[in-house]
């Protein structure tokens, strides 16, 4: 209430009471700050508050949430925890299947993760097909199968989804990765190697 009031100084002194940043409080006021501490970093880089994020995701984000494993994916990449931010993003995308290709492209950032790399992609491929054979016109489920395409090496069958896509309607966004992957043709073409697999 004071916080949609406009007061947010007061708002803040409350929840400071209800969550201190020393000792343990309440359970969901703390998740609220984890969250505060979130989006600043997010906004500013701010790696200062990386410390009281960690305390306050501690008391008060332990449960499985797509929202806790978001934070919590945020803090581990912050300080270098990469195996610690792919089991929880692999925890989020069971929840929310249009992760699995971010799973899998960090997993391509890792020694060693080659096996995983390729399940996710999987994973991501068969979600974002299902999704089209359902949806036709679900564009963005499109791009990431297109995506997924590209980093299984398939020029052909990415174009073929494309170009399934802007026979329904010219979705600009489907005309700028349909120039993308004719660039990238192009640029394989030119330099006579594979590109390497990044999933951009």
């Amino acid at each position: 209430m004071l916080a949609t009031s406009g007061d947010m100084q007061t708002a803040i002194a409350e929840l400071n009471k209800l969550a201190p940043d020393d000792v343990v409080g309440y359970a969901p006021a703390h998740r609220q700050k984890a969250i505060m501490f979130f989006r600043a970093f997010e906004a500013n880089n701010d790696r200062s508050v990386l410390p009281r994020m960690y305390w306050h995701l501690r008391q008060g984000a332990r449960d499985e949430s797509l929202e806790s494993d978001r934070m919590w994916i945020a803090y581990h990449l912050a300080v270098g925890q990469t195996e610690e931010a792919i089991q929880r993003l692999t925890s989020a995308a069971e929840k929310d299947p249009d992760l699995w290709i971010e799973a899998a492209a960090l997993c391509s950032r890792v020694g060693g993760r080659e096996e995983s790399f390729d399940r996710f992609l999987k994973r991501s491929e068969i979600h974002a097909s299902q999704t089209i054979k359902d949806q036709p016109l679900d564009f963005q489920r499109r791009l990431l199968l297109t995506r997924v395409l590209v980093n299984r090496n398939d020029l052909d069958a990415a174009g073929k989804t494309l170009d399934e896509g802007l026979k329904l309607k010219a979705e600009p966004t489907l005309l700028r990765a349909a120039s993308d992957l004719w660039f990238l043709r192009m640029s394989r073409m030119d330099h006579g190697t594979d590109w390497p697999r990044a999933l951009g």
